[in-house]
C-alpha cells in the first residue's frame, strides 16, 4: 500500500490551515468529481494514518474555534450589557430633566 508520511498541518500568516500531504491531500481537497493536475492525480490511496491525523487536526481546529467563539460571545454580551446600561442612564438623565423618553 502506497502512502506518504503523516499529514502536517501548515499554519499560514492569517492562521488558516492547509494539509500538506501531496496527492492524498490533493484528493481530499478536491470535491467529488473534480479532477486535479496530472501530478496531483497519482491515484495514491488515502491511508488510515493520514485520515486519523487529518481528523485529529480538524478536531483540534474545531476546539480552538469553539474557544474563540465562546470568547467572542462573552465579549458581545459584555458590550450589549454596557450599551444597555448607557441607554438606561441616558433615559434616567432625560427623565430627571423632565424630557420625554422615546419608547423603543
Amino acid at each position: 500500500m502506497c502512502g506518504g508520511p503523516e499529514a502536517r498541518a501548515v499554519t499560514h500568516k492569517r492562521g488558516a490551515r492547509r494539509y500538506d500531504q501531496g496527492p492524498e491531500a490533493a484528493a481530499l481537497a478536491r470535491g467529488p468529481g473534480e479532477k486535479g493536475d496530472a501530478e496531483e492525480d497519482s491515484g495514491a490511496p488515502v491511508t488510515k494514518g493520514f485520515l486519523t491525523s487529518l481528523f485529529d487536526s480538524l478536531r483540534m481546529d474545531l476546539q480552538e474555534l469553539r474557544k474563540d467563539i465562546s470568547q467572542e460571545m462573552r465579549d458581545l454580551r459584555a458590550d450589549i450589557t454596557s450599551l444597555g446600561e448607557r441607554v438606561l442612564s441616558m433615559e434616567d438623565n432625560k427623565i430627571s430633566r423632565g424630557e420625554e423618553v422615546e419608547q423603543l
